[in-house]
């Protein structure tokens, strides 16, 4: 099994296409650059063009008991010497940029297999739905720091080729996704939404605790009202919360 592929956007999957897939994402980054909000899910699943989509629930990455290469550029595998290092701790994302200049995206399929706790397939018409929430977002929870994702979306062509993903943290409330990745991470998304669609399908939302879509609700409408706070807090000069002395 091949530990890495390279997610493409309607191009061959083969190594020997890696130029191809760069000038493909290039174009599909225009593409979604001119898109109006409203059609941008639209076009993303016109580019991505979906044969079906599974859904995949993650467990914890074991650093101890799984190695991976490192990918080309790996900013990781630099150690504090400065010397490259030959192998590196399963990650906790899944995907990330390679290549020469960081255009194209590689999918651990490794790392996957050996973390995924359980799965779903995933409608095309609900794929849509969960796209819509993360490119037009309609309400947006507040993005953290921890970004620990533990679900993941891929879509595949008609014979099994990756060639679109969306990789979120539900804790963190961020993402990542292929193609457009850098374009639709300009602003938040709406992770509940995101997170309806998953428990819909049939995912659990949490792996520490059984969490529902409302108690998860909830939990983001405070995030999002504790920001909002704040945000006011700055305007009339004051300081936030917990720094007042």
């Amino acid at each position: 099994m091949k530990r890495r592929t390279i997610l493409t956007s309607s191009v061959s999957i083969a190594a020997t296409a890696v130029a191809s897939a760069s000038t493909a994402t290039d174009k599909s980054d225009e593409l979604f650059r001119q898109a109006p909000k409203k059609k941008r899910a639209e076009v993303w699943m016109q580019q991505v063009k979906p044969a079906f989509a599974v859904a995949y629930f993650l467990g914890e990455a074991d650093e101890k008991k799984d190695t991976r290469p490192p990918f080309d550029n790996d900013s990781l595998a630099k150690a504090a010497s400065g010397k490259t290092q030959e192998t590196l701790p399963t990650t906790q994302v899944l995907f990330c940029e390679s290549g020469i200049d960081g255009s194209d995206q590689v999918l651990d399929v490794a790392n996957l297999v050996a973390r995924v706790r359980q799965r779903a397939r995933v409608p095309l018409a609900k794929l849509l739905t969960l796209v819509e929430a993360v490119v037009q977002p309609e309400i947006t929870a507040p993005i953290m720091e921890c970004y620990m994702p533990h679900h993941i979306v891929i879509c595949y062509d008609e014979i099994g080729r990756p060639c679109g993903a969306v990789e979120v943290c539900l804790t963190c409330n961020d993402r990542r996704m292929y193609p457009g990745g850098e374009i639709f991470r300009e602003n938040g998304c709406d992770m509940v939404k995101v997170a309806r669609v998953l428990e819909e399908v049939g995912l659990p939302l949490s792996g520490e605790k059984s969490l529902s879509i409302d108690e998860y609700a909830k939990e983001v409408a405070e995030q999002i009202r504790d920001v909002e706070k704040r945000r006011e807090e700055r305007g009339r000069g004051e300081q936030p919360r917990g720094q007042r002395k």
